[in-house]
């Protein structure tokens, strides 16, 4: 294997000198600038150019795609006896966040908040010969608030969070038939105490879905950062450089509230990078886990890459690292690429049973249960990965 105890240490270094030095990098945070900055002094020793890209987001948007919905479903209920058509404009914008902001990372509330400024990270290794094509290695430097229902409930929150739509739906659809033709009185009392009991299981959920607590995210996301950081070390050598592919290391920023880093690269250096090979990486580090290949995102409405998951599998063959394609409930930085039809898929690494790992999003998230092993395993799959998507072109 090409990858030695070295690059482990060289990763696991990397991690501990964030975490101490910085901590944790809520979105548009001074420490996610601080993470950024020293991210693109550390790639300017193997980069032949970096650059710090700044970009705006509104970032109290992502606390009120869990509240908003909540709010309007219980202000909807009374209004569906007296005014069933103020209830069904209250649900419809409800489903408007949930399948928007929440589903689809689309920023359809993000008006009503501040703009806030936040930065991705850009460094790029030129090829020996002439360049034919780009290879983006990617990953994420925020992390997130803390999840404390995440923590309790593990994957089963999924259950949770799927309510609110369900319900919504369920009170637009009554509203519409109460507009259309009235119903019976019994029917609509006993459809109220169904709601209102909903209400009861919702409400402690979502006051309690994030805290305000930073995590310091080890795992979510400096791991990925360690590897791109680790392959750009690597490309960087004249032995090891590339042919005929100029090589991209990017790190996003506001990952974590929506993919909003990488949505703006993405518009930025479209045309440059529209025939591009993108390799995501994202929670590859966790004690316990196992490297997969995210083929699926948001509970598989949004499809990655075939060709990139192929790669992949295929590089994990050669280096005797065998990777099944899964689909995930979450979502990474791929999603930006998948949505506007660019080549992308991510390297995850999840439990053996394909389960989240127990720290995500959690203040348990720390140095001490980072796998450097399993980085180097990601690093491995990586280096063949891209010297495979070079040869295409050599």
């Amino acid at each position: 294997m090409r990858c030695t105890k070295k690059h482990e240490e060289f990763m696991f270094n990397f991690i501990k000198k964030v975490c101490e030095d910085i901590g944790s990098r809520s979105p548009c945070s001074k420490e996610e600038a601080q993470c950024a900055n020293f991210l693109q002094k550390q790639l300017n020793k193997y980069c032949d150019e970096t650059l710090i890209d700044e970009f705006y987001c509104q970032p109290g948007a992502y606390r009120a795609m869990f509240h908003w919905p909540v709010i309007l479903y219980i202000f909807a209920i009374p209004f569906y006896l007296f005014l069933p058509w103020v209830s069904l404009l209250l649900t419809i914008f409800a489903l408007v966040i949930l399948i928007g902001n929440e589903m689809y990372n689309m920023e359809t509330i993000d008006i009503f908040f501040k703009k806030q400024k936040s930065t991705n990270v850009i460094g790029k290794i030129k090829p020996t010969k002439q360049t034919k094509n780009i290879i983006i290695l990617s990953g994420h430097h925020d992390s997130n608030w803390e999840f404390p229902m995440g923590k309790q409930y593990g994957t089963k929150v999924s259950i949770f969070m799927t309510l609110p739509i369900i319900f919504n739906s369920i009170i637009s659809i009554f509203s519409t038939i109460k507009i259309i033709k009235p119903l019976p009185e019994l029917l609509n009392y006993i459809f109220i105490i169904i709601l209102i009991a909903a209400s009861l299981v919702m409400i402690p959920f979502f006051i309690k879905v994030i805290s305000k607590t930073p995590v310091t995210g080890a795992n979510d996301n400096l791991s990925a950062l360690a590897v791109c950081l680790t392959a750009a070390q690597y490309f960087s050598d004249p032995k090891n450089k590339l042919s005929n592919s100029e090589l991209w290391i990017v790190s996003f920023g506001c990952e974590e509230i929506g993919i909003r880093g990488s949505k703006r690269f993405i518009s930025k250096y479209f045309e440059t990078i529209k025939d591009a090979f993108n390799i995501n990486f994202d929670l590859i580090g966790e004690k316990g886990c196992e490297p997969y290949i995210d083929r699926k995102e948001e509970m598989g409405l949004i499809k990655l890459s075939p060709e990139i998951c192929d790669i992949l599998e295929n590089a994990g063959k050669k280096v005797g690292i065998p990777m099944k394609q899964i689909s995930v409930m979450c979502f990474t930085d791929s999603m930006a690429f998948a949505m506007k039809k660019l080549r992308s898929a991510s390297i995850v690494s999840f439990k053996p049973d394909g389960k989240m790992p127990s720290f995500y999003h959690t203040v348990n998230d720390k140095l001490e249960n980072v796998d450097p092993h399993l980085l180097r395993k990601c690093l491995e799959v990586c280096f063949q990965a891209v010297n495979d998507i070079d040869s295409k072109f050599s």
